[in-house]
């Protein structure tokens, strides 16, 4: 009985290596990771998905005066910000900063938890291929020019909740 199980072990293990297109895909491997100010664990993967954890508010930046977002300029050959495909907030962020993602050029998804209430001014300013967001029901705020030049964007619904859109919140998409 156990050879005949080794023996079907290796069979499985030869037919793979003869067909690597069915090995079980590698998870993500994470190029670039820190920790903002206010606590927020962050990973950016070689697919582009930068991911953050933690919760409360992310605070608001101001890159203007070089207070970028550690995500954006990480120690990189380029700047993450050219790397950004995806971003995955994790439950428990109640806002997204000001200008915590604008730039990201490269990005095409957001994935905005339902726990956050508050989209902050420039937050997604000039992410020119963004194409995919939800803004979930419990958002009160969306803040002044926060998808101002998503040219991508088909389509946004804004839930009832939202009760303030600031000036250009959405002007030339």
């Amino acid at each position: 009985m156990k050879k005949r199980l080794l023996s079907l072990c290796m069979a499985v293990v030869m037919l793979l290596g003869m067909f690597p297109h069915l090995a079980l895909p590698a998870s993500a491997e994470t190029i670039a990771s820190g920790t903002s100010k206010e606590g927020f664990r962050w990973t950016l993967d070689h697919e582009g998905t930068l991911t953050i954890t933690g919760k409360g508010a992310m605070r608001d930046y101001a890159p203007a005066g070089g207070d970028d977002p550690s995500w954006i300029y990480a120690n990189l050959p380029s700047s993450c910000n050219d790397q950004i495909k995806k971003i995955v907030l994790s439950h428990g962020i109640t806002n997204i900063g000001h200008s915590a993602f604008g730039y990201c050029r490269n990005l095409i998804r957001v994935e905005i938890p339902d726990t956050v209430t508050t989209i902050g001014n420039f937050a997604f300013l000039c992410c020119f291929n963004l194409e995919s967001v939800v803004i979930p029901d419990h958002v009160t705020t969306i803040g002044r020019i926060a998808f101002q030049s998503c040219k991508k964007l088909p389509q946004i619904t804004i839930p009832k909740s939202v009760t303030s859109i600031l000036d250009g919140a959405f002007a030339k998409c």
